[in-house]
C-alpha cells in the first residue's frame, strides 16, 4: 500500500501486495498511473478493509491479469523514462526563457 501523500516518491512496485492485487491511495501519483490497482482512501477504514478483502478473495486469473498489466506499466514508465522527461522539460523551459529574454531585449529601444 502506498502512503497517502501526493509527493510520495515510493516506487510503483511498492504497491504490489502479497496476494497479487496492488493497492494505492487516491492522493498518490501511482493511483493515476497504475490503473489496474485497487484504489483506496487510506483514511477510510471500511473502504481499505473492503479493498483488502477484495484483493484476498480475488480469483487467481484476475490477480495474474492485473499484475501482468501493472508490471508492464512499471516496465514502461520506469525511472529512466521519468528522468528523460524531466530533462526534456528542463531543456524546453531553458530554451523558452532564452527566447523570451531575446524578445524582451529586442523590444527595448
Amino acid at each position: 500500500m502506498l502512503p497517502g501523500r501526493s509527493d510520495s516518491l515510493t516506487t510503483p512496485k511498492a504497491s504490489a501486495s502479497a496476494c497479487g492485487g496492488a493497492k494505492s491511495c487516491r492522493a498518490c501519483w501511482a493511483a493515476r498511473e497504475l490503473t489496474e490497482a485497487l484504489i483506496i482512501n487510506p483514511y477510510h477504514v471500511e473502504e481499505t478493509a473492503d479493498a483488502l478483502h477484495r484483493a484476498a478473495t480475488m480469483p487467481a486469473a484476475e490477480q495474474r491479469e492485473r499484475m501482468a498489466s501493472l508490471r508492464a506499466t512499471v516496465r514502461e514508465f520506469n525511472v529512466f523514462r521519468w528522468a528523460g522527461r524531466m530533462l526534456a522539460d528542463a531543456g524546453r523551459w531553458r530554451l523558452r526563457a532564452r527566447v523570451e529574454a531575446r524578445v524582451k531585449r529586442l523590444q527595448l529601444p
